[in-house]
């Protein structure tokens, strides 16, 4: 398995163990979508040069795990 999978694999867990299923069954489709563009595109807003591609990259392992949450979610319902 790829080490970028595995990272996504132990954020969703880190995240689960904040969050329980019941948490993230509340959600709607926009509220995820939301949370999904909020960490996405955060430290993509304003001045380009002193964009950290470390903080960039943290937010994207966040946002695949989210959307692992995400179709958790909606594969629940």
């Amino acid at each position: 398995m790829p080490d970028v999978v595995q990272e996504l694999l132990v954020e969703r867990e880190a995240q689960a163990a904040t969050r329980d299923q019941a948490n993230d069954d509340r959600n709607t489709l926009e509220q995820w979508g939301c949370l999904l563009t909020h960490y996405a595109s955060r430290n993509l807003v304003g001045n380009f040069s002193q964009v950290s591609i470390t903080d960039v990259r943290r937010d994207f392992v966040k946002v695949g795990a989210l959307a692992i949450a995400a179709v958790e979610a909606i594969d629940r319902r």
